[in-house]
């Protein structure tokens, strides 16, 4: 266990520093560089142990002697609409849910569903990588258009640029809210425009929210597209999933919120004998992290926004890289346009750290570094990108 008791039945707490050796456990973030030093701080998985209530509720399930096909029961479908009315002040029928083995197959399933072969799928970049690939998947043509960098480095919709962009073949809009790569936790303003544009014309919105949970502003909180313009939900497609906010992304277990009957029905057509339901013990870890999950994600709340400060002085400090002003995730955006070498992402692999290339997000001068990791590693880290900076 790594949750301590502070008192005789008193508060729990997490100790989120505490480090744990991930190699040689078939982890994609760690085996990729394998039998090296490099320090893996890329891909959107935590180095942070998922809840105790999670891991004890999945062994719980475990002495049952059966794992065959599993749906989710009417207390999994209630404990995420509680969650739903808890977090966001958002009251969803179990009806309107539709269960996912993972937010990107999400994706898919609108892109299949809205439309015909080669009508479009817009959205702004930089953008989380398989916003690129997918629609083609889908049978849709993706039309990447660029955010829009304002003076503060905060990144937000350029909807002149995103008007322009519309055709008569243009049926979808893809979103990312809260914004991975960027950080961007946009305002209710934000989407009530975005939701307007998509209105004027007529596009099916799907709007992954799979990092609603991860906000580091004190001042802000995370409102679903869904809430910050409900006139829209007859043309949204909400996805959502505990994967990040629980640290929970290997259980590969999601769901779509559609309140429109005939959309609902053409996305289930679309998911029917290629999509998977989530497997038996993902529903569990699912209910599991909603249920019993806040003590631990307050924890995690906090040691984000420790670590987001402490990166955000180092970086600060490093000639050459400036970082993107952060709302939410625990993905910081680093802009290497003043670094002054060729590959960022080499240059840092060779000095023991190994980020996210831009290029995979739509800028090949930027990078992407996952700071949802004890304090010492983010700081050994951190001394590295130091390091080799001063060697130029």
């Amino acid at each position: 266990m790594y949750r301590e008791q502070i008192a005789l039945g008193g508060p729990v707490s997490y100790n989120f520093d505490r480090e744990i050796d991930r190699r040689g456990s078939g982890s994609l973030k760690w085996d990729k560089y394998r039998d090296t030093d490099i320090l893996p701080m890329w891909v959107a998985d935590m180095d942070l142990p998922m809840a105790d209530e999670i891991s004890h509720a999945m062994s719980q399930r475990m002495e049952h002697p059966f794992m065959g096909y599993t749906v989710a029961t009417e207390t999994t479908s209630a404990a995420v609409c509680d969650w739903l009315r808890s977090e966001f002040d958002w009251d969803v029928s179990p009806d309107h849910l539709v269960w996912l083995p993972g937010v990107v197959p999400g994706m898919w399933a609108a892109c299949a569903a809205v439309g015909a072969p080669g009508d479009e799928a817009v959205f702004s970049t930089p953008i989380y990588h398989h916003f690129f690939h997918v629609p083609g998947q889908g049978g849709k043509t993706a039309k990447p258009v660029p955010l829009l960098r304002e003076p503060s480095g905060r990144w937000t919709y350029d909807f002149d640029a995103l008007n322009a962009a519309m055709s008569a073949r243009t049926r979808l809009m893809l979103l990312c809210s809260p914004h991975n790569p960027t950080g961007t936790l946009f305002s209710v303003e934000e989407q009530q425009r975005m939701a307007q544009l998509c209105e004027a014309q007529d596009l099916v919105i799907l709007s992954d929210e799979v990092h609603n949970g991860l906000v580091l502003s004190e001042s802000n909180k995370h409102v679903p597209l869904a809430k910050a313009y409900p006139a829209c939900r007859d043309r949204l497609i909400t996805l959502m999933s505990p994967s990040k906010t629980f640290n929970l992304a290997g259980m590969q277990c999601a769901f779509a919120i559609i309140e429109n009957p005939q959309l609902r029905r053409q996305y289930i057509q679309a998911m029917h004998s290629v999509l998977p339901q989530p497997a038996t013990l993902a529903f569990t870890a699912l209910e599991a992290a909603f249920t019993h999950g806040k003590a631990w994600h307050d924890g995690l709340i906090a040691h984000l926004r420790k670590n987001h400060a402490l990166l955000e002085t180092a970086i600060a400090a490093m000639p050459g890289l400036s970082m993107s002003p952060m709302e939410a995730t625990y993905l910081a955006w680093l802009d290497t346009s003043a670094l002054g070498v060729e590959n960022p992402m080499g240059f840092f692999e060779t000095h023991g750290v190994g980020l996210s290339a831009g290029a995979d997000f739509g800028r090949a001068d930027f990078l992407r570094l996952n700071f949802a990791c004890p304090q010492p590693q983010l700081e050994l880290a951190l001394t590295r990108m130091r390091t080799a900076i001063e060697s130029r």
